[in-house]
């Protein structure tokens, strides 16, 4: 925690930042520091000199998003913490490089950022409640740390991560998230992710209209 703080303040220091490994917010993006005399007459090192003299720290202009009021909505309605959290900078207890937890940090938070931002716009999650949709953006949470934890921080897998681990190296980020939207639509349809595969490809019209006529013969009393 100290480590990551200390960065942030050397950043904002003239000279002293030369030498630091750059402060990679939650998102995974490198913080900079775009103050009022580089935005305007240049970015170069004696405007930025400027800046960081007569007006430190990180400008943060149109920084919440529609995914932030999002996330700031559901703390305030279930208390649970879903943010996208930077890393304490440790994997299976051993702390990483300065190098290293950079790395980390940029894997883990892009990741997580993307997850979330397309988790939320998915049919899935507006289906869902609160609680569920807290359980999926942690679930999403989990598996960017558990990618970031394997590739940085060489920590083996589990074999219960393998199998999206595998969907990650072979179809990407975007692979996964279709896993975590399948997930979703199939736990608003009231099945597990196996069920809803297999309904997707063996019935027309998917594993949406199975569920549609599954309640509709048992709204009949056929089922």
């Amino acid at each position: 925690m100290f480590d990551k703080a200390l960065t942030k303040v050397e950043n904002k220091i003239p000279y002293l930042s030369m030498g630091s490994q750059p402060y990679i917010d939650a998102r995974g993006n490198e913080e900079k520091n775009n103050g009022v005399f580089s935005s305007n007459l240049g970015n170069n090192f004696g405007t930025r000199l400027l800046d960081q003299m007569l007006s430190p720290g990180y400008y943060k202009e149109g920084n919440v998003r529609p995914l932030d009021e999002e996330l700031n909505r559901l703390y305030e309605a279930t208390g649970e913490d879903v943010y996208e959290n930077v890393s304490s900078g440790k994997v299976l207890d051993q702390k990483l490089g300065k190098e290293a937890f950079t790395d980390y940090q940029r894997l883990y938070g892009s990741n997580t950022d993307y997850f979330y931002n397309e988790l939320v716009k998915s049919d899935g999650y507006q289906k869902m409640d609160d609680a569920e949709r807290v359980n999926a953006l942690n679930n999403a949470k989990s598996i960017s740390r558990m990618i970031a934890d394997h590739e940085v921080g060489g920590r083996p897998l589990k074999d219960s991560e393998q199998k999206i681990y595998d969907i990650y190296k072979s179809q990407g980020k975007e692979g996964v998230m279709k896993y975590l939207t399948d997930s979703a639509e199939a736990k608003s349809l009231g099945m597990d992710y196996n069920t809803y595969t297999k309904k997707n490809a063996e019935v027309p019209g998917g594993a949406q209209q199975w569920a549609q006529d599954k309640q509709a013969a048992q709204d009949l009393g056929f089922v």
